[in-house]
Order: structure tokens, then C-alpha cells, then sequence
């Protein structure tokens, strides 16, 4: 979609999202000052893509604006609150602390706090996450059906000699990954690294974010493994608090 096209569609959202009422084509083209062709074409393309609902020639918010606008909320307080159980994660356990929110079809990381170790890696915020080799991407593709499905449709690059490619391998993992309710990775990105991710859960049961750990390898052993995993728990546990989901309920919606 070009962007003056692009543009008139979110204007066409904006519009319909600040209507006391449904609209028709006439008055979407002349509170937009729009070709009335050209706005029977832009609200045809937005109700195709569920993003506004026809009525019989009138218009409003279809199913896929109001889906966008939860996710970015859920999003954004997920984050908000997250911030300073991030920081005091980091504090105690002294590693670094990253938090990975979906954006779309993808994964990122949106939030970083270096602990007290400064594990050396080169982790940006904001670039998709590899799911097949990364402890959130792994942990998504568990207990969300659509990551899932994109990680068994795309190419899984072998980025060291422990990155799990296949098909067997990642099932397997998975399944692990979904019983536990932690994923691990062991220098599967990073040579030498460990990556742990445990997942934050809105009030509905979905899984809104990822609390994920780096550190040495080399430096953890079982008895401190099972100390940052427990940690990471209460964490994820304080966050949900916060953003109204308890423990209790968030547990009730987690896939089985």
C-alpha cells in the first residue's frame, strides 16, 4: 500500500474510532475531504482486511481495529509496569533483564536493564527475534499457537553448533518448554551464553510478554539455575499483579 493510501486509511480509522455513530461513504468523504470514488475503494480494502465493518452502507470499527488497539494497550501497560520489577531483577540477581513483548507477526525486545555482570552480547531493542534459537522466541512458539506456526513455515538458521533446526528437535523442545513454563537456551544464539525466558500472562490467559535472563553459561550451575528461574517466576508473577491478572487467574488460562 502506498503511503498517501496508507495515510487515508488511518485517517479513515481515526475517524470512524472518534464517531458517536456508524458513517456512510458521504460523510467519511466529506469529513476527509476525499473523491467519494476514492473512498468507496479505501473502505472496500479496510473491510476486506476486518478493519472496519460494513452495515449496509454504514461504517464503523471492524473486529481487527479493536484486536490492534488491545494489543498495543496490553502492550504498553505491560511494559509501563514492567519497568521497575525489570530494574530489581537485575539488582538481585545481577544479570542482564529483557523484556519481549509481540509486535504483529513479530517479536521484539522492548526493554533492557545490564545487571552487574554486563554479559558482553549485542542484543538490539526493536529487531524480530529468531524464535527457533532465542529462549522468547522459543517460549512464544510454545504457548502461542501463532508463533508456532510461523516458526515450523520459516528457515531456522543454524547460528552455532547448538541451535536446534529441526523439525524433531523443536517439537520436542516445545513440548518441554510448554510443561515447564520456562524456556532455556544454551549458547543456541550466542556462543557461551544462557538464555532463560519465563512468560507474563493477561487476565484473559494470553500470553502478553516475556521476562528473559542472559547470562555466562559457564558461571550457572543447577543449583543457581533453579534460583534465576525462581526469581524470574516472582517477577512475571509481580508484573501480572500489577496489570490485573493474578497468578491464580493467569495459571487457569495457560494452554495445557
Amino acid at each position: 500500500m502506498q503511503a498517501d493510501r496508507l495515510g487515508r486509511a488511518f485517517d479513515v480509522i481515526k475517524l470512524l474510532a472518534s464517531a458517536h455513530d456508524r458513517l456512510t461513504a458521504s460523510q467519511v468523504s466529506r469529513s476527509l475531504s476525499l473523491p467519494l470514488s476514492s473512498t468507496h475503494d479505501l473502505l472496500r480494502s479496510l473491510t476486506e482486511l476486518k478493519m472496519i465493518d460494513n452495515d449496509e452502507g454504514h461504517y464503523a470499527l471492524g473486529t481487527g481495529s479493536v484486536a490492534l488497539s488491545a494489543s498495543v494497550m496490553d502492550g504498553l501497560s505491560v511494559r509501563t509496569w514492567a519497568r521497575r520489577h525489570l530494574i530489581r531483577l537485575a539488582d538481585t540477581t545481577g544479570e542482564a533483564v529483557y523484556l519481549a513483548l509481540p509486535s504483529g507477526r513479530r517479536l521484539i525486545y522492548v526493554d533492557r536493564v545490564i545487571g552487574a555482570s554486563r554479559v558482553s552480547i549485542h542484543i538490539r531493542l526493536g529487531e524480530p527475534l529468531f524464535l527457533h534459537s532465542t529462549s522468547a522466541g522459543k517460549l512464544f512458539a510454545a504457548l502461542d499457537p501463532r508463533f508456532r506456526r510461523q516458526l515450523f513455515e520459516h528457515s531456522r538458521p543454524a547460528l552455532t553448533s547448538t541451535t536446534l533446526t529441526t523439525d524433531e528437535e523443536l517439537t520436542a523442545e516445545l513440548e518441554h518448554i510448554a510443561r515447564d513454563r520456562v524456556s532455556i537456551t544454551r549458547g543456541e544464539s550466542f556462543p557461551g551464553i544462557l538464555g532463560l525466558a519465563v512468560p507474563v500472562w493477561t487476565a484473559e490467559g494470553a500470553l502478553a510478554a516475556a521476562i528473559h535472563v542472559s547470562t555466562a553459561e559457564a558461571a550457572v550451575g543447577e543449583e543457581r539455575l533453579g534460583e534465576l528461574v525462581s526469581t524470574m517466576h516472582a517477577t512475571a508473577d509481580q508484573v501480572m499483579a500489577d496489570v490485573g491478572a493474578s497468578p491464580v487467574a493467569a495459571d487457569e488460562g495457560k494452554p495445557s
